[in-house]
């Protein structure tokens, strides 16, 4: 954890009177407290992240007088810490976390841990992408009512990733003229012709695909949300009812698990995917090892940006193939946000995130993850870092996010503990380790799902 206590500058004594200026309606008048705003925030990937959210702190702090005590976490501290919460553990007064949106900003939510950001959030309600807002759209089971309960700074899906001089090399000729299609079942089957014609050339260690088949990688789970999807196997309905009890249903989880789970078994994923964390999959992609991957967010692209080459020659993006109907595939939108407790800084807290929110502010942040995250606002996507023509991959995550449904997580906070649980990720390791056939696999998630929305119910 790294510590930031920025020192406030003087300023005018009409700017300490009011925060009007930075875009918070109605604040004016509220009485704000003596004590500082603390906050924890996720330490950026890059510099640029964690350079632009202090610049933007400390401009807001010479501009209304308040102090910020700012701590940066890893990623994993910060998830630590915000479960911690859920249980009543120590809180700030505002958080940002990558990894907050599925698992615990829908459960503090419904628990009433948390302030209703509407007033923060519709300034800019017309500004926003498709699907953004309901990302940031909770249930409170004391109100009984859905409000906006964070404040969106990001957003990504599951992206598609590929090596394109190994698909040269496996097939002969260039990139541009080789088909790879946009049918489910011909899709993953091109993955598989890959490898078998990479090892007929002596390739002998290099896998068609690299995907998780791992209880310890969450990112197992998010991908097989896709293959749920291609199945049309809908576990939450969209006005929250589970799905689960139907034959059908269940039938459509089986075909979807066993589709997912045949790339290991029939060894196009590497052995020890089964053991996998969720930056394994990565190291083994980047490492040419396997020709294609699946991965949350551009983290992979990312990496490569200091390697132009390697950027816009050799690495390749695909958007996901259609499902098995033929329809196109919905995405799910995972939505980065920040959250403000319930506590006596919540006017400083809003006025502060409504600060963040200026475009200008927000676009410096967003702009400086290198495209691992996509903006939330149409102001910042029309900007000209968002439509550099040689980039395939963040054109691709844009064509992803443009056909997308609000995740299960949201419209049931229910679903954020089969998230936190990786109860697929349990059921698809069974199966591909040989511990459990599907059928025993999927039923043992099926229960363990029931349980969960029970006791939520």
């Amino acid at each position: 954890m790294k510590r930031r206590d920025f020192i406030a500058i003087g300023v005018a004594s009409s700017l300490l009177a009011s925060c009007k200026s930075l875009g918070l309606p109605g604040n004016s008048n509220s009485k704000q407290s003596k004590r500082d705003l603390e906050v924890w925030w996720s330490e950026g990937y890059y510099p640029e992240e964690t350079d632009a959210i202090e610049t933007i702190f400390a401009n807001w702090q010479r501009i209304t007088g308040n102090k910020v005590n700012l701590s940066f976490f890893s990623e994993n501290e910060l998830a630590a810490k915000a479960n911690s919460a859920i249980a009543g553990g120590p809180t700030p007064d505002l958080l940002y976390g990558y990894g907050i949106n599925d698992t615990v900003v829908p459960i503090l939510s419904y628990n009433n841990k948390l302030t209703a950001l509407d007033d923060v959030v519709k300034p800019i309600r017309d500004d926003l992408l498709p699907g953004v807002i309901d990302g940031v759209t909770y249930l409170n089971k004391q109100t009984k009512v859905k409000s906006i309960y964070a404040v969106p700074i990001s957003q990504h899906s599951v992206n598609l990733h590929y090596w394109k001089d190994l698909v040269e090399e496996a097939f002969g000729g260039t990139d541009k003229k080789i088909n790879i299609s946009n049918n489910w079942k011909d899709f993953w089957e091109f993955w598989r012709t890959t490898q078998k014609s990479l090892r007929k050339k002596g390739y002998d260690e290099i896998y068609g695909m690299a995907l998780p088949m791992s209880s310890l990688a969450r990112d197992t789970s998010y991908i097989f949300e896709f293959f749920l999807e291609a199945h049309n196997a809908k576990i939450v309905s969209p006005s929250g009812k589970l799905n689960i009890e139907d034959p059908a249903t269940r039938q459509k989880i089986i075909n979807a698990i066993e589709d997912y789970t045949r790339n290991y078994k029939e060894k196009y994923v590497p052995a020890k995917a089964t053991t996998w964390a969720d930056p394994d999959n990565n190291i083994n992609f980047l490492s040419s090892l396997s020709v294609m991957t699946a991965n949350p967010t551009l983290s992979i692209p990312g990496s490569q940006l200091s390697d132009e080459i390697a950027y816009f020659e050799r690495l390749g993006s695909l958007p996901w193939p259609n499902k098995l109907d033929g329809s196109p595939m919905q995405s799910f939108i995972s939505v980065k946000q920040a959250i403000v407790f319930n506590s006596s800084n919540v006017a400083k807290a809003k006025d502060l995130l409504a600060y963040v929110l200026k475009t200008e502010n927000l676009s410096r942040y967003v702009e400086g993850s290198q495209g691992r995250f996509l903006p939330t606002t149409k102001s910042i996507m029309a900007m000209p870092f968002w439509h550099n023509a040689k980039d395939i991959h963040i054109a691709t995550a844009k064509q992803i996010l443009k056909s997308s449904k609000v995740a299960s997580w949201v419209v049931n906070p229910a679903y954020s503990e089969v998230i936190a649980k990786n109860i697929w990720g349990k059921a698809i390791e069974a199966i591909a380790t040989g511990s459990l056939t599907t059928p025993k696999a999927v039923d043992a998630a099926i229960t363990e799902i029931r349980t969960i929305f029970a006791g939520w119910n």
